[in-house]
């Protein structure tokens, strides 16, 4: 089901690959005075002692956009705690400053209670952006759309511009209970780890571009996303005592809203780098540890349970389900998959263990045709 519903999704990004910025731009609507000009977009980009080369990838691609110097706000969200912050966040400025609306770099420090990490940062630094914009310079509030994304990533060229379509066609009611997902992938530099992670990463791109195309599947925020402040500070902000941050904020809109959030899909790509270390043995360890990393996001399983009276029931037991799906079946399904004709006598034989490769032979051959026409 999800290979079908990717294979839906790649002709969704084919089609929007083709427009221009222009034509987002002229097909956007709206039913109460907010022109598509109005959008304000704040892009934060947590960082901690990340290589200058890296981060001047990521905000070459936001420099590209057609509405940069008008509409986008860089925020480099930094640590003090990193010796290099601030010849960094200099070294980008100087070069980038005067392609944006506006620039800037916030310096996070630890306070009792926070943990560090992409949560904390944010939290600090859509403060800071906040106060900068909407209680200095008076910008409303509800013309700012947050993005939130990591140091390694590549935005399409029209990303802010569909964005700004979705952001000022939507009804006021709408802005504020909604999230807004690109379609993640790790492709840009896939081809510089090893083939057994190279697997994992395609596997994540197919699989996350067939759950964006899939109208059942209940859709959550990943790495890279976008809301409205509104809903942040209604949310109040990004937890900082927390290590997961994505499925983190969601949940804290979720129930700030009684249940009331969505993710709506943005049918272009947004890149991500594979992790790369100094050797093909030492680039697996790293994709096992960003793997366990990620795995942290189990404990929102038991954030879901304390709250399961700040939620109507439907509701509750929809991102229930979603996250336990992803977290616990998901790590299990392969195995138990690979492992059936040996697990349950008389399978390792006959007819069910012809089923068994062809179901194994076909989903190789399916992912492969995925992975050759996404990339």
């Amino acid at each position: 089901l999800t290979g079908s519903c990717a294979l839906r999704g790649l002709a969704k990004l084919r089609r929007n690959d083709a427009k221009s910025p222009d034509d987002f731009s002229s097909a956007s609507s709206s039913n109460d005075l907010l022109r598509y000009e109005d959008v304000l977009h704040v892009i934060a980009i947590p960082n901690y002692k990340e290589d200058v080369a890296t981060l001047r990838r990521t905000i070459a691609t936001l420099a590209q956009q057609r509405d940069a110097s008008t509409q986008l706000v860089v925020v480099l969200a930094m640590e003090a705690r990193d010796p290099l912050a601030r010849a960094t966040a200099q070294t980008l400025r100087k070069e980038f400053s005067h392609q944006f609306r506006g620039m800037h770099c916030t310096l996070h420090t630890l306070r009792s209670g926070e943990v560090a990490g992409k949560s904390s940062n944010e939290n600090w630094a859509v403060r800071c952006a906040k106060r900068r914009y909407c209680d200095e310079l008076g910008v409303r509030s509800d013309r700012i759309v947050v993005t939130t994304c990591d140091a390694d990533t590549y935005f399409h060229a029209s990303h802010f511009a569909a964005l700004s379509a979705a952001y000022c066609s939507a009804s006021s009611k709408q802005r504020r209970r909604t999230f807004w997902q690109a379609c993640t992938q790790f492709y840009p530099n896939c081809d510089k780890v090893p083939t057994l992670c190279s697997v994992r990463y395609a596997l994540l791109s197919v699989g996350f571009l067939g759950q964006m195309s899939n109208p059942l599947h209940y859709r959550l925020p990943f790495a890279v996303y976008s809301l409205a402040l509104d809903l942040a500070v209604e949310a109040h902000y990004w937890d900082p005592s927390v290590i997961p941050e994505d499925w983190h904020m969601f949940l804290r809109c979720f129930y700030a809203t009684r249940g009331g959030v969505k993710v709506d899909p943005i049918f272009l790509p947004v890149g991500c780098e594979c992790v790369v270390d100094t050797s093909a043995t030492k680039t697996i360890g790293a994709c096992y540890d960003q793997a366990k990393r990620w795995q942290w996001g189990a404990i929102d399983v038991g954030y879901i349970a304390a709250r399961t009276r700040d939620a109507p029931v439907q509701r509750q037991l929809a991102v229930a389900l979603a996250a336990q799906e992803h977290h616990l079946l998901y790590p299990l399904m392969w195995i138990v998959l690979a492992a059936a004709p040996w697990l349950v006598e008389g399978w390792a034989t006959g007819w069910r263990f012809r089923l068994w490769v062809g179901f194994f032979v076909a989903n190789f051959v399916l992912l492969n045709v995925l992975d050759h026409c996404y990339r």
